[in-house]
């Protein structure tokens, strides 16, 4: 069927976008775009579910193929003009805007961020959100897709530890908090690329959010969705022991202080936390570490420079409110 990303009418409509060409009413397709996220933000913005938006998801870069150009010269000033847009027609507005770079980075892995953010807009309230597909979009995995058995001859390049240092590299250099806005892999590779995307997510303390949750039931099941399940109806959905194990983890909802260090082991269900704060109050619950403890965790909560109050739930779940003493704190299995 052919990928339509690189089809280049596609990228010839992408590049009338970027260069903001004028719809049959004369008015630039970046207005109009701008204009319908106003519309959402209006709705949305006194909603407590809805922490923000993403703007553009894995947008093409055009006619322009150069990484380390495209975001500074098309989807970050994009990116700015919608936001200066919003706060014209939305008084008050606070809530959330998720960046990414363009698309190209899901291919290539390389580091495209060196400007800070501010040089495109001084609203703070932004979040930078890279997609991390290392070996299943990178270039090695593209290549084993169209010769089987090619991929292995580039995968060396592309290894996940570099996919996370440098979207780290990218977001200090925008002054931007990270977080991981996509990533994922056959349910298959759980095991080791899921385990491995965990692991560098704890090592820098990264946010993130799981391609996907749920879809329809797949034809093949030899290597099914992406999905923590997936079925037709909620009486036949299918869970994967796999995807419940790495996804069913601890980890902090909200943070006093500083977060040193985080992880967690899957197969012993053991987790470690260590932070610097200063003191919290027992019972001052607005202001302590709150970390989520999954059902599979059983083991008793242990702190050093730090109590603890555990709040049980009844499908196993645990709530745990973690009140520093003033300095550093540990917390741990």
């Amino acid at each position: 069927d052919g990928i339509s990303e690189i089809d280049p009418a596609v990228e010839e409509d992408f590049q009338d976008f970027w260069d903001d060409a004028p719809g049959p009413d004369n008015v630039g397709l970046q207005e109009h775009f701008a204009q319908v996220v106003v519309a959402l933000t209006q709705r949305f913005q006194d909603e407590p579910a809805v922490a923000g938006y993403e703007i553009f998801n894995e947008p093409l870069p055009g006619l322009l193929v150069e990484p380390q150009l495209v975001d500074v010269i098309e989807t970050f000033p994009f990116y700015a003009k919608v936001i200066k847009t919003v706060l014209a027609a939305v008084p008050g507005f606070k809530q959330l805007f998720f960046i990414e770079p363009d698309a190209l980075h899901n291919v290539t892995d390389l580091r495209s961020e060196f400007l800070p953010w501010s040089t495109f807009s001084s609203y703070p309230n932004v979040v930078y959100a890279p997609h991390v597909y290392t070996g299943v979009f990178t270039l090695d995995a593209e290549l084993a897709s169209v010769l089987p058995g090619s991929g292995s001859v580039l995968s060396p390049l592309f290894p996940m530890s570099t996919g996370y240092s440098n979207v780290v590299a990218d977001a200090q250099a925008l002054g931007l908090p990270l977080w991981v806005g996509e990533f994922g892999n056959s349910v298959s590779d759980d095991n080791t690329m899921l385990r491995d995307h965990y692991q560098y997510q704890d090592q820098d303390a990264i946010g993130s959010s799981l391609w996907a949750w749920k879809s329809p039931p797949q034809p093949n099941t030899v290597a099914p969705g992406w999905c923590v399940m997936q079925g037709s109806t909620p009486f036949n959905v299918e869970t994967f022991p796999s995807r419940l194990k790495f996804t069913s983890r601890v980890y902090p909802q909200y943070t006093a202080g500083s977060l040193q260090s985080l992880s967690y082991d899957p197969d012993s269900y053991t987790f470690d936390l260590q932070g610097s704060s200063a003191a919290v109050s027992p019972g001052d619950t607005a202001h302590a570490t709150l970390l989520f403890i999954p059902a599979a965790v059983t083991a008793q909560i242990q702190a050093e420079g730090a109590q603890v109050q555990t709040i049980e739930h009844g499908d196993g779940t645990r709530s745990v409110y973690v009140y520093p003493a003033g300095g550093a704190y540990h917390v741990h299995t």
